[in-house]
């Protein structure tokens, strides 16, 4: 995590702030040259008309406080003025020229001409020949405060504030010890113009279709002060160049690169450099599938990689061997017309290389995701003045375009009072429906039961299953969740949830109801507190990975419009998995805020049983080590815990904190490698987690253990709800 580097300069009625500085490169040939004087105190005095130069050093100082004798732009930890540096001369280009302009009582900043900045054809300026390229925003409801920011995201802004009030500011320091180049400020007035009367551009001569080039020139005499420059090519559709000298090369052919200066009397002086634009010719072709399988009536897109990757036509003719089997358009998205077998090819058009799939249309094809989800609505839902979150998701689901056909959101609703969407979603029944189209499509409406049923949960598995079968199938729980208490729970039915152990029956007789033994992709849970081991272990036994959090989720819950685009695109599990939980971490201030306390992680569930071998060994060795229930049970407490401070009712602790504080700690020494072994397989399972920094020591995964007799241990850790079975002898011997 790059550190912000804020200073701050105070100049009479200007108060400059800059953050995050170094020196990246950029090109710059100044406006103007002469000796300028280095401004020497706060109460330097600024008239309209005056110019001022804005330079950097070549030496490095480091952020620190403003020198005890005030002069302007000192920066420096020793707190001596460095005089090195005592006119602009000695910066040689490195410099950014100002005016100051007086316009209805206000000092504002302009350009040397008087146009005020923020004026449309001057707002990119440059910082310096070896520093960076900025360019200039214009804020006129703060006194006309001109900010100068950098193109580099890692620079931050110097911001010239016009007002004349400067009585309160503040001194910024940090604390990274980073050398850097800082700015200084300058005064003086315009030196007479100096005209150039030779002009040398220097550039590439050849260049490929799509290349980009920094073009540059050279002058004469080198004292000449008169240098705006303007660019232009003699053939634009061979190559164009920027207002800063980037030549773009379009297509083959030649042309004249040219900058134009203004010389003696108001004639211009040129200088050309002839530019030869060539093509790179293709030398191969390969389709991203040899075959295919579709169903009937679905869609899905080829596409096709040109070698070298850099070539100049870049073009593809798609034909289909058998257009009434299978269509292809001009963009590789090939639709299944009849029961059959076509083969489609692409033909690049520069050199004719082509390559085919083979693409059989079936009835028995699957597609390639479905998403299923069990929404249930609840309070969230129907909360009268912070409800509607349900809906909210759905809608981001919907706001997402590019939907292919062989990609399937499914969802069933119910378990709220009232739902404020305006899909037709109702209280008065289990509703089932896709999403094709950006639209919400019912598919049935079924007599009401509550969603905390495992039969209402299975009913929905074996319906998904069957009617959208596809290579992969994920399944989301939504609403909120207890941890072992289980989640979604129905409002309409006394809050009923859906434990951990209902979850594994109806999953288990779902899949033989539909006679299906592969795994399915992943379980997610938009729920609070469900990424919990015992959880986790009984998911392992029919999904490939699950993602859950092990905190409580903030209302709006996952930000679906970052992620159901991967799913869209077809990109890998694990892509879009990292997109749900860097996406909901984003929503709610990003990593670093040390306000918020969101965590998220996603498991890879093929490592589950590794994991729970090697805790299960350490929980036998570690119960003979335990001596005390009370001091145990104060070890616990140490370790980073979720929702309920006073561990009444939840009772879920990070179990990687949990092992990494009982591998320190002496009274439970267990010698051998079992801690340092479960902490292996720990990290080995737990794939990516990211937790806030209020979040404490978050790892991505909870152990429950019950610190208070409120949480419940003989209802829900009982030996159907987890296969911890060691474990669980020292949360029945111990636990509250």
């Amino acid at each position: 995590m790059k550190k912000s580097i804020n200073v701050v300069f105070i100049i009479a009625g200007l108060l400059l702030t800059s953050c995050k500085v170094n020196r990246p490169s950029a090109n710059f040939t100044p406006i103007y040259k002469g000796t300028w004087n280095l401004v020497d105190g706060v109460n330097t005095k600024f008239n309209s008309g005056d110019i001022i130069t804005i330079a950097a050093p070549t030496k490095g100082v480091t952020a620190g406080e403003i020198d005890s004798s005030n002069k302007a732009c000192l920066l420096s930890t020793t707190s001596t003025f460095d005089s090195t540096f005592q006119s602009i001369s000695d910066l040689s280009t490195s410099a950014l020229q100002l005016k100051i302009v007086k316009s209805d009582a206000v000092y504002r900043l302009a350009n040397s001409k008087g146009q005020f900045l923020g004026v449309d054809s001057d707002r990119s300026l440059s910082w310096g020949s070896e520093y960076d390229r900025w360019t200039i925003e214009i804020n006129s409801n703060t006194n006309y405060n001109a900010v100068i920011r950098s193109t580099n995201t890692d620079l931050g802004q110097l911001c010239y504030n016009s007002s004349s009030s400067i009585n309160a500011f503040k001194m910024y320091t940090v604390s990274s010890g980073k050398n850097l180049v800082f700015p200084r400020i300058y005064k003086g007035t315009s030196p007479d113009p100096i005209y150039v009367n030779k002009v040398t551009v220097n550039g590439n001569s050849s260049m490929y279709i799509g290349e980009e080039s920094q073009f540059s020139f050279t002058y004469e005499p080198s004292s000449a002060n008169q240098l705006r420059a303007v660019w232009s090519s003699s053939n634009r559709s061979v190559a164009t160049v920027s207002s800063t000298g980037v030549v773009t090369a379009k297509d083959e052919g030649k042309t004249n690169i040219t900058v134009s200066l203004t010389g003696k009397d108001g004639n211009f002086v040129k200088g050309t450099y002839e530019v030869s634009v060539r093509r790179i010719a293709v030398s191969g072709i390969q389709i991203s599938d040899s075959s295919k399988e579709i169903r009937l009536n679905r869609s899905f897109t080829l596409g096709a990689e040109i070698s070298p990757s850099n070539a100049s036509n870049k073009s593809v003719i798609w034909t289909s061997s058998d257009t009434t089997v299978a269509s292809v358009n001009s963009s590789g998205v090939v639709k299944g017309l009849s029961i059959g077998t076509s083969t489609i090819t692409a033909t690049s058009l520069d050199g004719g290389f082509a390559d085919s799939c083979e693409v059989t249309v079936s009835n028995t094809a699957l597609d390639e995701w479905t998403i299923m989800m069990y929404v249930c609505g609840a309070d969230l839902e129907s909360d009268s003045s912070q409800g509607g979150l349900a809906t909210s998701d759905i809608r981001e689901i919907l706001s997402v375009a590019g939907q292919p056909e062989d990609v399937n959101i499914i969802l069933q609703t119910g378990g709220s009072k009232k739902w404020k969407s305006t899909y037709g979603i109702s209280a008065n029944y289990l509703q089932r429906w896709h999403v094709r189209d950006n639209k919400l499509v019912k598919d049935a409406d079924l007599p009401k039961a509550s969603m905390g049923e495992a039969s209402t949960f299975q009913s929905f598995m074996e319906w998904g299953l069957n009617e959208y079968p596809a290579e992969k199938t994920g399944v989301i729980f939504w609403n909120h969740g207890g941890a072992m208490r289980g989640c979604c729970y129905d409002e309409l039915y006394n809050d009923n949830a859906i434990t951990n152990y209902e979850t594994k029956v109806a999953l288990t007789n779902a899949f033989n109801n539909v006679g299906r033994d592969e795994k399915l992709e992943f379980v997610g849970y938009d729920c609070c507190l469900m990424q919990v081991q015992d959880i986790a272990e009984f998911n392992s036994q029919f999904f490939n990975y699950m993602i859950a959090s092990e905190e409580s989720e903030s209302g709006y819950g996952w930000d679906y419009d970052t992620f159901v685009d991967d799913i869209y695109a077809l990109k890998p599990t694990e892509t879009i998995l990292k997109a749900v939980v860097d996406g909901f971490i984003a929503d709610n201030g990003g990593a670093s805020s040390s306000r918020n306390n969101q965590t998220l992680s996603y498991l890879d569930l093929s490592k589950m049983a590794n994991y729970y071998q090697k805790w299960e060994a350490m929980a036998a060795v570690l119960k003979n080590k335990i001596t005390s229930a009370s001091s145990f049970r104060s070890f616990v407490k140490t370790v980073q815990t979720y929702a309920d401070t006073d561990y009444a009712y939840f009772s879920i602790f990070d179990a990687k904190d949990f092992l990494n504080k009982l591998s320190s700690n002496s009274t439970y020494n267990l010698g051998g490698t079992y801690v340092s072994d479960a902490i292996t397989a720990f990290n080995q399972l737990v794939k990516y987690s990211v937790a806030q920094r209020g979040a404490g020591n978050s790892y991505g995964l909870c152990m429950f253990f019950s610190v208070s007799s409120q949480a419940s241990k003989n209802t829900y850790y009982t030996s159907n709800m987890t296969n911890f079975t060691n474990w669980r002898s020292i949360v029945s011997s111990y636990g509250a």
